[in-house]
């Protein structure tokens, strides 16, 4: 008959060596581990929140007033860039300038209105970072960002004073590249001219490095309030 001995003293150390394996796995796979995939899953929530990007138009007609001047206005040069897009087409009308004195003056002016195809691009509930779901008015949008890589993060640090009122939790400064997904007359070269920010975020899409700061939660990371 043929005995097994086990020594306890032996096998002591290689127990703890592997319970303490498994609690590193466990934290490496836990939601609020500073680490890619979950840095990663903040992110791609937080942009499918608030991915869309918009031009800040949120009533139409507007009227531009025909004269010199129009030229040197935000909307003397927005509204001919979308319409040379096929987004909004204007025709002939009066408008009421007010004065600094008070005065006003009815002048003839360009009124812009949107397209069939413009209102194609017009979204009823805007999902932006400036503005919620539940608040956003409708807006003319050239498209939607969506995380592309992880390229860093700073050491998460510790912020709140630790008191039952503002418990202490790790933040952390997380830096992405992104992907646009655009409407096609993003890529229109008057539009980009008369937007220059449309223009920057559509050169950017896939090398432009922005920057998050997120912070741990039971829930996992989040977006810094």
């Amino acid at each position: 008959m043929t005995r097994y001995f086990t020594d306890t003293q032996t096998m002591k150390p290689i127990l703890f060596a592997s319970l303490a394996a498994l609690a590193v796995l466990a934290g490496c796979s836990a939601p609020d581990a500073p680490n890619e995939a979950n840095f990663r899953a903040a992110l791609e929530k937080q942009l499918e929140a608030h991915g869309d990007l918009c031009i800040g138009r949120h009533r139409w007609p507007v009227d531009v007033p025909d004269l010199p001047v129009a030229g040197t206005l935000r909307d003397g040069i927005q509204m001919p860039a979308l319409e040379h897009a096929g987004l909004v087409a204007h025709t002939r009308a009066e408008m009421t300038l007010r004065h600094q004195n008070g005065e006003t003056e009815t002048v003839k002016a360009l009124r812009y209105d949107l397209t069939d195809k413009g209102r194609g691009f017009v979204n009823a509930h805007p999902k932006t970072a400036a503005k919620g779901a539940d608040t956003a008015e409708p807006d003319l949008c050239y498209g939607h960002v969506r995380v592309n890589k992880v390229t860093g993060w700073d050491t998460p640090k510790a912020s709140g004073s630790g008191s039952d009122d503002k418990p202490a939790h790790a933040t952390a400064t997380v830096r992405y590249t992104y992907m646009l997904d655009p409407a096609p007359w993003a890529s229109d070269a008057a539009v980009q001219g008369a937007f220059p920010v449309l223009a920057r975020v559509v050169r950017g899409s896939g090398t432009m490095a922005l920057t998050q700061q997120l912070v741990a939660t039971s829930g996992g990371w989040q977006p810094m309030q």
